[in-house]
C-alpha cells in the first residue's frame, strides 16, 4: 500500500471541504502552491512554530 503523499498546512481561514480557520490539515503541495497560499488561506506548517504556539496557548491556560 502507498503512502498518502502531501504536506502538513495550518488553514488561516475556514476553507469549505478543508477544515476550519487554526487545523491543521494534509493537502497536495500543488493544491497548497496554487490555490491556498496565494489567497492566504493557509500556511506551511513549521514545526517549531506549532510547538511555540502549543506553548504559548499552554501558558495562557495556566495563567487563567
Amino acid at each position: 500500500m502507498r503512502q498518502k503523499k502531501g504536506i502538513e498546512i495550518k488553514l488561516l481561514a475556514d476553507v469549505k471541504n478543508l477544515g476550519k480557520k487554526d487545523d491543521i490539515v494534509t493537502v497536495k503541495p500543488g493544491h497548497m502552491r496554487d490555490d491556498l497560499f496565494p489567497k492566504r488561506l493557509a500556511e506551511y506548517v513549521v514545526k517549531r512554530r506549532v510547538h511555540r504556539n502549543r506553548a504559548a496557548e499552554e501558558a495562557a491556560k495556566l495563567s487563567k
